[in-house]
């Protein structure tokens, strides 16, 4: 009878605290934002591990981003959703995530970001733009918009921009995510909960600066247009209303073809499983993308594919060579790195697990849409490996119709009213924000720079005058931003292939075989730059044998280098005059 009575009396404790729970969840998003921000302060990106920015992040980062998933999923629960309080935890779960490294990171990040600033800028101060220098320029979409803008705003380059990208992109693919969700299905629950999924299992960081952040904005608009105004169930509109909306899905088509490679056939894919399998009632627009494919392919990048045909062409239904270059080649180095990578998988192989799930639980009408969009980019898989990258492309083009099927099923099993499984669901997004630390920012020790770094590039481009062969080990390396066309770059493990591939007892001593290369190209002119970020590169994918601190090693032993400049991060080499002459 006591224990009667003492459950009848734990009930009612338990929903009580559970009230309390979802009473409090509005002002969640404020206070872990301010603790979010006052725990940065403790950050120090110099002491940053193999697993990236999650080995310097204080308890209190952690428990901040926890509290915010544990109290979105009390608040999308609960029978009557409130619009704002979600946005709230949305919009800090956003800015939490994408803010961080521009607050803590002393310099931009990504070696290509650095490159893209150095394209726009060389477009800005030419006025033209030149596709014999390299393939980037036969899609100069970005580049021209970005010298444009720099130029408008008054801003030297670009590189100001950097570090903001991700959360200005995140913030833009936030509006065609919600048109496309909606379009999708009328529960509320569902459109938030896909939303917050999408955010929560997005660890491909292709938002940084680059085509592929601006192009992917596109390639949703395009998609957000056509599934809510011309694919059944589509919205009524007036025929003026019909035609603006369709003149915007063409805009988008036209705008990514000029902009990247691989961004306009995944949006053919995509179009064209909506008009084939989806009803969609634009049945001429994915014959108008694909001239205009043909169109830009036939006209700007006729040199590009002069050089590159065969290779492009050789690489078409060699699926087993993609999976390598995208899989196999990327599951190695340190201990730290390849609990990165088991991140991404589990992350991914989460969410296409209850996307399995959602799909079962939608009714046959309602799965045509969302699968023919998850599944349309799949076909990009057996045309090209896209330099070990086309299965993290692929999953970013399906990721927000994946993130709709595990929101579905998600809701069902908020709706049921079981607490239970709102702890469940609770506990499990705290494991996603966890393992999407981990995914999405486990390269940061190479990825981010230090100010040596980007000291060391810049004394480099004082030294080195215009025409110089500027050489690497390996990478990343935060060059290329001034000057493009200026300078010839190489990198050892590409220029000498001996010094990863061949047996040591096959290979003359590393220093004479830079000398050599030196030499040949202009000994007065040729400088090697190692730097902090090529060694820990090197450290934590493990794919060169003689690394770039040995190489360092071997270049200041020898007699036949000086160092030209030195920081503690950086150390530019130069043939002194017994190498130029020749000795050893």
């Amino acid at each position: 009878m006591m224990e009667a009575a003492r459950a009848t009396w734990a009930r009612p404790q338990r929903r009580a605290i559970w009230d309390s729970l979802d009473g409090a969840s509005g002002s969640v998003p404020a206070v872990a934002l301010l603790i979010w921000a006052a725990s940065l302060a403790d950050v120090n990106p110099e002491k940053m591990g193999s697993t990236g920015l999650v080995s310097v992040l204080p308890v209190w980062t952690l428990l901040a981003f926890a509290a915010v998933n544990v109290s979105f999923v009390a608040a999308v629960a609960r029978a009557r959703l409130d619009t704002r309080t979600l946005a709230a935890h949305l919009g800090a779960l956003i800015v939490m995530l994408y803010a961080t490294t521009a607050l803590v990171e002393p310099q931009p990040a990504f070696e290509a970001a650095y490159r893209h600033v150095g394209i726009a800028d060389y477009i800005g101060s030419a006025g033209t733009v030149d596709t014999r220098i390299d393939a980037y320029f036969n899609w100069p979409g970005f580049f021209t918009l970005v010298a444009f803008f720099t130029h408008a705003a008054g801003l030297h380059n670009g590189l100001s921009l950097v570090p903001w990208a991700p959360l200005f992109y995140n913030v833009l693919y936030l509006g065609p995510l919600v048109v496309i969700f909606r379009s999708l299905t009328s529960d509320r629950r569902v459109v938030w909960l896909a939303v917050w999924l999408f955010y929560l299992t997005n660890w491909t960081a292709q938002d940084y600066f680059s085509p592929q952040g601006t192009s992917y904005f596109l390639y949703l608009v395009a998609i957000a247009v056509l599934l809510r105004w011309f694919t059944p169930p589509a919205d009524p509109v007036s025929p003026a209303q019909r035609v603006g909306l369709l003149a915007v899905a063409i805009a988008a088509c036209a705008a990514v073809v000029p902009m990247h490679q691989l961004t306009p056939f995944a949006l053919l894919a995509s179009v064209t499983a909506l008009v084939l399998w989806a009803g969609c009632t634009v049945r001429l627009l994915p014959v108008l993308l694909a001239v205009l494919i043909a169109a830009w392919m036939s006209y700007m990048t006729v040199g590009f594919l002069n050089g590159n045909l065969a290779h492009l062409l050789g690489t078409i239904g060699n699926l087993g060579g993609t999976v390598t270059t995208n899989v196999s080649n990327r599951i190695g180095g340190d201990a730290g790195h390849r609990l990165v990578v088991d991140a991404r998988l589990l992350l991914t192989a989460a969410l296409w697990v209850l996307a399995a799930a959602g799909w079962r639980l939608l009714p046959r009408r309602g799965r045509r849409p969302v699968t023919v969009l998850a599944l349309a980019p799949l076909p990009l898989l057996v045309l090209q490996a896209y330099g070990g990258e086309m299965l993290i492309r692929v999953a970013l083009f399906s990721l927000p119709f994946a993130a709709f099927l595990a929101a579905s099923a998600v809701s069902a099993a908020l709706t049921s009213g079981a607490r239970w499984r709102v702890a469940i669901a609770a506990t499990a997004s705290v494991a996603m924000i966890v393992a999407l630390l981990f995914a999405r920012f486990g390269n940061e020790q190479m990825d981010a720079f230090s100010s040596g770094d980007v000291a060391g590039v810049r004394a480099l481009y004082r030294i080195a005058p215009p025409g110089s062969q500027l050489i690497a080990v390996s990478g990343p390396v935060p060059w290329r931003t001034q000057d493009y066309n200026s300078y010839r770059y190489e990198r050892l493990t590409t220029r000498l292939p001996t010094i990863k591939d061949a047996p040591i007892v096959a290979r003359p001593p590393l220093p004479l075989q830079l000398r050599d290369l030196m030499r040949a190209s202009a000994p007065r002119r040729s400088f090697l730059i190692v730097t902090r970020s090529q060694i820990d590169g090197d450290a934590l994918l493990g794919t060169v044998t003689t690394p770039a601190r040995t190489v360092a090693a071997q270049l200041r032993a020898s007699h036949i280098f000086d160092v030209a400049y030195a920081n503690r991060d950086a150390t530019i080499f130069t043939l002194n005059a017994v190498g130029e002459a020749g000795g050893s």
